[in-house]
């Protein structure tokens, strides 16, 4: 694998020289400040130079943090640090010589988006359907953002609100729409312009008034003036003067990054492996809808992160610490055994000299980016990896087309390396003092919208995309552009702080099986040591030095400086991670001053680790200013890491012909012998075939004749002719005897519309435990009695798993028996003798039970509260209650299953009123 860089980086540079003091520059530092803190602005604005020394300890120290930041930092936050981008060279060179002037690049923040973004449909000119819209039953389910946070929505699936959301998958016209109503329900323009209103503020259709993160500026979409003010978004730019960055400097990079693919593994995000069992457990290797799966009732969700969730938000909080998906760790192998020794020998380590062992290489990413600083011309890194090099590239596209241009060409390595699969961006949008971050321009070919506007043509939505576990991947595939698609998002936003299950799910996929971290620090797999030595790869440094900083080092400057003269620290230190470090001069009494307030304010382990900063390694700028530059070198490869799984011909028929995984017979018999044949030849057929069948269950049918229907679920479909063979040796005695009058094979039609497509697996796993249950009830029931009675049991166990209290379960009841009632027309006569009927069993209800195997029952318990759990609402769940009731007492009754139930009913409101009756008592 050949790594090559491409021929430009950036250079991030902050805002002053290190060569500039807090005099020259007061005036202008003032302004940054405006716009990264506008009320201590407010209490600083006035003050002269001069009063700085006058200020109380608090304000000196937080103004010494700000210019500090603003000349040793290098993120790019407002005018605070500048971009550049500068050609990289391999010959003889330029030394780089920045542009003096700052080039401020101003937006409307995105925060201010709200005051802009309008519903109003009669300023709309295009509308699409919201991209998270599935269908469940009779619903229309949803993402719906409200206030920075996310929930699914449900709706009913009206026919006019479904006509509008399947036209307008993509982008439509309100005209066309007016048309397409007037034509197919006859609905007057008012009306269909009420309706889309509605869906509009419902957030089921999006519109160009709507903000869109990416493409073309938001605000400068609606033509919205930007005045220059501190609360704009703002990214600063300088030009190159002159040079180029030497090359050479890099030359140990490839050879580093070898290193890393050879001795360490990808990343395993746990919520990702969780969801790859779960998967294969619930859809085996079917590909599902990408909304079905995430919905946290009909699907799997992600993580914990479910949106439909109303419970005890400390609870959540707790389940989330507990799962948290830590950070990347090694086992305690032979490399571990080498940087261990070397520790406790206190001498830099160099990786270069560990013998790595024969292995097979992890994949890298096509592109990756490697932050650094230079020190006596060895790169110290920052951080190397990423899932593509756009991450770090992608917000800065906005206001430069040179980058923006790169990032394009990035894009191209990575579809070029790839030409059987699909990339695509993700437009998301959830914090509004953080999204400015994600605003860019597109990127990538396809774009996949979650609650925006999307700048494409003809974006992706969920219902388009299906998810697959092979070979222990995660796939995504497009139905209509018949492909793998991969996301990659190409912006630095940390998406750990979405709740959002989909879009963490998503962008876990993009590092999936990927080398994404190529840096560590020592204490990542050593924490809490007092000393780490610095550790390299020949000329690179990988890991600074660092140092735990002793208790007691509030108690004055004297303590620190005999710390640091005892540690022989007489070099720039810095503290802090990344965008909130803080350089200090241990021989400087201001920054000693401002060590120790810092000291003070922090209580957790404060560790220093050396700045390494040399004056040759700095940059100038025209008028001869000194900066301390940082630089992001983008790599890329060209070979192939993804393979095209393209979607299955069959999307998943809810229909299995003989021969496949599902065997459906037809059993034709008298009612009387039904319960002889199962007890019998059915019997003996299932304890043969155990091993060959992964379940089974079986319901008894009147239509056109009275038989039994047996539906077996084979682990191997090759063996179903096997098994029709041995099924036809146990029949031929009893169709002789003509207990059996005919025997067919038939195809098995899920009842996926009755019962939920996503629930079906569960309620056929139902079936089968409640059929071994009836098997056992029949087998020792010596009178009808004993049947009813041990019904009775069973329904009202499901009636306390399905409802809090006796009275929601006697609503429950007390409906379907007058349902029943009125379907068999009982009369007052028929209502006394079934009162009757009760009242001799009531009290013996328990000695008549037939008890079950607790084992038996406890499986029953569980699937039938998963069924339960993922019904979509109330309604379902009743419905689905009064199905599996059903289902239950046809099994159990050879005859009058219907009366049966009517009865049942009954029995269990008089239960329950007793019951009631005594808890009040």
């Amino acid at each position: 694998m050949k790594i090559t860089p491409f021929d430009k980086i950036i250079c991030r540079v902050p805002a002053f020289g290190v060569n500039q003091t807090l005099a020259e520059v007061w005036e202008e530092l003032k302004s940054k400040i405006d716009e990264s803190s506008p009320d201590f602005h407010e209490l600083i604005k006035t003050l002269k130079n001069n009063e700085l020394p006058l200020i109380d300890d608090k304000t000196k120290f937080t103004i010494w943090k700000y210019f500090n930041r603003a000349r040793y930092r290098s993120t790019p936050f407002g005018s605070f640090a500048s971009v550049s981008l500068v050609p990289l060279s391999f010959g003889s060179q330029e030394r780089l010589v920045l542009n003096n002037e700052i080039k401020t690049h101003h937006w409307i923040d995105w925060g201010q988006k709200e005051k802009y973004q309008s519903n109003s449909l009669s300023e709309v000119n295009l509308l699409i359907s919201n991209a998270s819209i599935y269908f469940v039953a009779q619903e229309i389910r949803y993402l719906k953002g409200t206030e920075g946070s996310f929930e699914l929505a449900v709706v009913d699936a009206l026919p006019e609100l479904s006509a509008i959301l399947i036209n307008c998958k993509h982008k439509t016209s309100p005209e066309r729409l007016y048309e397409l109503m007037q034509h197919t329900f006859a609905m007057e323009r008012k009306s269909t312009m009420g309706l889309l209103q509605q869906m509009i503020n419902l957030q089921l259709l999006h519109t160009n008034l709507h903000a869109n993160i990416t493409g073309e500026d938001y605000f400068s979409r609606l033509l919205l003036p930007c005045p220059i003010k501190p609360s704009n978004y703002i990214i600063a730019e300088r030009t190159l003067a002159a040079g180029s960055f030497d090359g050479r400097q890099l030359k140990d990079v490839p050879r580093m990054i070898d290193f890393f693919a050879r001795n360490f593994k990808p990343h395993q995000h746990t919520a990702l492996t969780n969801f790859k069992s779960s998967f294969r457990k619930r859809f085996e290797s079917r590909e599902i809808s990408l909304m079905v799966v995430m919905d946290p009732e009909i699907g799997i969700g992600y993580g914990n992160l479910a949106q439909m969730s109303d419970g005890n938000l400390l609870v959540e909080e707790i389940k989330v610490a507990r799962d948290h998906d830590d950070e990347e760790t090694l086992s305690f192998g032979k490399l571990q055994q080498f940087l261990l020794k070397k520790i406790i020998a206190n001498t830099r380590i160099d990786l270069a000299e560990f013998a790595s062992e024969p292995s097979q290489k992890a994949i890298l990413p096509n592109t990756f980016s490697m932050m650094f600083h230079l020190y006596k011309g060895q790169p110290v890194l920052a951080h190397s990896g990423g899932c593509t090099a756009n991450s770090l590239l992608g917000r800065f596209t906005l206001g430069n087309e040179e980058i923006e241009n790169q990032g394009r060409e990035i894009a191209e390595v990575e579809i070029n390396a790839n030409l059987d699969v699909l990339f695509f961006d993700i437009a998301y949008q959830a914090e509004n003092k953080v999204d400015n971050v994600n605003r860019r321009k597109l990127l990538y070919p396809y774009e996949l919208p979650i609650l925006t506007w999307s700048d494409t043509k003809d974006p992706l939505d969920f219902g388009d995309l299906l998810v697959a576990v092979e070979h222990d991947e995660v796939i995504l595939k497009s139905k209509k552009l018949g492909k793998r698609v991969i996301p990659r998002i190409a912006s630095a936003y940390n998406y750990t702080r979405s709740d959002l299950a989909v879009y963490r799910f998503l962008c876990d996929i993009q590092s999936q099986g990927l080398l994404t971290n190529l840096s560590f620090k020592l204490q990542d797999f050593f924490p809490g040591l007092s000393h780490y030595p610095r550790v390299s790869f020949q000329d690179i440094i990988i890991s600074p030095a660092m140092w735990l900083m002793p208790l007691g080092m509030t108690t004055g400057i004297t303590v620190i400086k005999d710390w640091f003269k005892n540690q022989q620290i007489d070099f720039t230190f810095t503290v802090g991670h990344a965008d909130q470090s803080l350089n200090f001069n241990p021989t400087d009494e201001q920054d000693l001053a401002a060590l120790l307030s810092y000291c003070k304010q922090h209580k957790a382990d404060i560790y220093i680790t050396e700045a390494l900063l040399d004056q040759n390694d700095f940059i100038k700028d025209e008028q001869h200013h000194t900066y301390h530059p940082q630089y992001i070198v983008n790599y890329h490869h060209k070979e192939r890491i993804y393979e095209n799984r393209p979607p299955q011909v069959d999307q998943g028929s809810e229909f299995y012909l003989p021969g496949s995984e599902w065997l459906y017979l037809e059993i034709y018999c008298h009612p009387n012998k039904s319960n002889y044949l199962l007890l019998g030849w059915v019997s003996l057929f299932l304890k043969s075939n155990r091993a060959l069948i992964k379940k089974w269950f079986f319901i008894r049918y009147a239509d056109p004749q009275p038989h039994l229907r047996l539906r077996l679920q084979l682990r191997d479909p090759n063996t179903a002719n096997k098994m029709l063979s041995a099924m036809q040796k146990l029949l031929q005695p009893e169709l002789n005897k003509g207990f059996v009058t005919d025997f067919n094979v038939k195809t098995y039609h899920r009842e996926t519309q009755r019962y939920g497509a996503a629930r079906m697996f569960l309620v056929e796993q139902f079936f089968n435990i409640d059929s071994k249950c009836v098997m056992r009830l029949i087998k020792y029931a010596k009178a009808e009695e004993q049947l009813i009675a041990s019904s009775i049991t069973i329904l009202h166990h499901l009636l306390m798993c399905s409802f809090k209290d006796v009275d929601e379960q006697i609503w429950f009841v007390k409906k379907m028996a007058k349902s029943f009632a009125q379907e068999m027309d009982l009369n007052p006569v028929i209502f006394k003798k079934i009162n009757t009927s009760f009242n001799q069993i009531k009290d013996d209800l328990k000695n008549l039970s037939i008890q079950l195997p607790p084992s038996l029952l406890k499986q029953k318990e569980q699937t039938f509260l998963k069924i339960m759990n993922n019904c979509e609402n109330d309604l379902v769940r009743k419905n689905m209650l009064a199905d599996l009731i059903h289902m239950h007492v046809n099994r159990l009754f050879i005859t009058d299953q219907r009366i049966h139930e009517t009865i049942i009913y009954h029995y269990l409101l008089r239960l329950l009123q007793t019951k009631k009756a005594i808890l009040k008592g």
